[in-house]
């Protein structure tokens, strides 16, 4: 089962819905347990994970980036309290953008 993911790029963010999706990416220190910290930055905040990958970074070796989709809305409470706490653990974190979600089998 392969799905393409297309992606729509645009200046102004899409008003909430209360059905929404996030996008981010982030990368941690090379040490034990910081992709654990970070992950529970969104746990202690109620924050579900619906897709995390990682890519190598481009600077350095053994760096990755993570790229990650949650539920919920980045002017959410929650998710802004996930973002506050993971930008306290991770080296750098960038909130791509919130968006309403769309079950990819109604396409």
């Amino acid at each position: 089962n392969n799905r393409t993911r297309f992606v729509v790029l645009g200046y102004n963010e899409p008003a909430r819905t209360g059905r929404d999706k996030t996008s981010y990416m982030f990368n941690v220190r090379n040490r034990p347990g910081s992709l654990v910290a970070a992950l529970k930055a969104f746990e202690e905040n109620g924050v579900n994970l619906t897709m995390i990958e990682s890519r190598p970074a481009q600077r350095a070796t053994f760096e990755y980036i993570f790229y990650c989709d949650s539920d919920g809305h980045r002017l959410d409470a929650n998710v802004q309290a996930a973002i506050e706490d993971l930008r306290k653990v991770a080296l750098e974190v960038v909130v791509l953008g919130s968006y309403p979600y769309r079950d990819p089998l109604d396409c």
